[in-house]
């Protein structure tokens, strides 16, 4: 994907790591369910590159395998998919040459990330019934609370900066 952009080999390689990769890399494997969250990488990879895709040809399988690769990712280990929506924007800035085209590329990525969003929601609220999900029956709710919180971060120092 970023043979486009960078000619060196190397380079790619070391970016396309660190952009996966962090310091806290070696936790990862000390849990057993590390095949999951692997695999669940690749597949917010493979959902990027079929988003990629999807932007600059508007082919539309394109589109449609994005959608299964991010389901089949938030099935399989559900805290990996913020992974796709960071890379996403990434292409939906390089894909875009004006912000029009920018805003258009941006809701591709959050659609791509809503709809399995609320499918696995809804399997696990109303199909398994966990109770990972019952706190509240009303979604209007949580989503409300879900973007107070999100806002509230954008004030909170956590005493390091003043207020």
């Amino acid at each position: 994907m970023l043979k486009r952009f960078i000619a060196d080999e190397n380079l790619r390689i070391l970016i396309s790591f660190i952009s996966v990769a962090n310091i806290f890399i070696i936790e990862y494997f000390m849990f057993i369910e590390k095949c999951g969250f692997i695999l669940s990488i690749l597949f917010d990879i493979m959902g990027v590159y079929y988003i990629d895709k999807y932007m600059r040809t508007k082919e539309g399988k394109s589109a449609i395998y994005t959608v299964l690769f991010m389901i089949l990712a938030f099935f399989t280990y559900p805290s990996t998919v913020a992974l796709f929506v960071i890379l996403g924007l990434v292409f939906a800035l390089l894909n875009a040459d004006d912000i029009k085209k920018y805003l258009y590329n941006t809701a591709l990525v959050i659609g791509s990330y809503a709809i399995p969003a609320v499918l696995y929601y809804g399997v696990l609220k109303f199909i398994l019934n966990s109770n990972r999900v019952s706190a509240s029956n009303n979604i209007i709710h949580n989503i409300g609370k879900a973007g107070y919180i999100a806002l509230s971060q954008f004030f909170k120092t956590f005493d390091i900066l003043p207020h």
